[in-house]
């Protein structure tokens, strides 16, 4: 028969399917604390970080497009290497993306009728449809083609592109810095310093991308459960208004009928 999958495969894709949307929203507030806790980290120790590392980090991130046939070949050969990884449906926080993104789109579109004076009826124009060749598309049918595997191998990739881009300016003689300090003077230094820190934080944060990922599991799910809760106190809240409302009608019905009778 086939093998049984670790218990991490079933603990994500429970949580997943239990609610993507709230999962989605813990793995942002994960991912930006576990970067914040890095960046103190860093300043704390005083490492110092020149702006070169900031420009390497921009340039590998503005490839990053161009460089999804080898995410996708990377995720390919790691789904081989360690095919319970592919098993993780990662898919479905995609689609609860994209919901989020349409019910955002909705509410700023009517609030913004609302402050225009035009009413809050009026429907958003609908998105153009997304070319089935978009940048988009491809990473989602890579997500549904490998799962986890395809984002592990997309961070590992992104991670060494950086360094590599790093290295390859320094080894070239590049030194952002000293242009920093001619067109800016201290202010300049200093604040590609602080650009280069957040950008290592940024970058050593993706080391714990596992952690990352387990805890989005763990914490999703109570983050969808505490807000369950929340609906059925207001739900019970407005129900108890509206049964006192109608106690008092009731009363009232009763004194004018005994006056009138």
């Amino acid at each position: 028969g086939s093998r049984a999958l670790p218990w991490w495969v079933y603990f994500l894709n429970q949580a997943l399917d239990l609610s993507p949307v709230m999962c989605i929203i813990a793995f942002v507030i994960i991912d930006i604390s576990s970067c914040l806790l890095i960046l103190a980290l860093v300043l704390a120790l005083k490492i110092q970080v020149d702006a070169d590392f900031a420009l390497a980090y921009a340039i590998a991130k503005a490839v990053r497009v161009p460089r999804l046939a080898l995410d996708g070949a990377a995720a390919a050969l790691l789904m081989r290497l360690y095919p319970p990884l592919a098993a993780v449906r990662v898919d479905l926080m995609v689609d609860a993306a994209a919901r989020l993104s349409a019910d955002a789109w909705r509410f700023f579109w009517k609030l913004r009728g609302t402050v225009a004076g035009q009413g809050s009826a009026e429907e958003p124009p609908a998105p153009k449809s997304a070319d089935s060749d978009s940048a988009a598309e491809q990473v989602k049918r890579a997500l549904s083609s490998y799962g986890l595997a395809y984002m592990a191998a997309k961070n590992f990739i992104g991670m060494v592109s950086i360094l590599g881009m790093y290295l390859a300016m320094r080894l070239g003689g590049l030194d952002l810095n000293r242009w920093l300090q001619a067109l800016g003077g201290s202010a300049g230094a200093s604040a590609g310093h602080m650009a280069g820190t957040m950008c290592l934080a940024s970058w050593a944060s993706t080391v714990i991308f596992p952690f990352v990922v387990l805890g989005c599991a763990i914490l999703g799910p109570w983050m969808h459960y505490g807000m369950e809760a929340i609906k059925r106190m207001i739900g019970d809240w407005s129900s108890g208004i509206r049964l006192r409302e109608s106690q008092v009608g009731v009363v009232y019905l009763n004194v004018l009928t005994d006056y009138c009778g």
